[in-house]
């Protein structure tokens, strides 16, 4: 978001579903570092909860 707020890049032009269909390997990355991000935020969830 702060990109955007200082005009660093352009607004984004392709949906993700596009953006995965031409760029599998890139597809595969982000969902793997999102996948890394929620698991991160579980196992910190759960900490604050003990």
């Amino acid at each position: 978001m702060a990109g955007l707020h200082h005009h660093w890049w352009e607004p984004y032009r392709k949906s993700y579903d596009e953006m995965a269909a031409s760029d599998p390997i890139a597809k595969e990355e982000f969902d793997a570092i999102v996948e890394q991000m929620l698991m991160a935020a579980r196992d910190a969830a759960s900490r604050l909860r003990c």
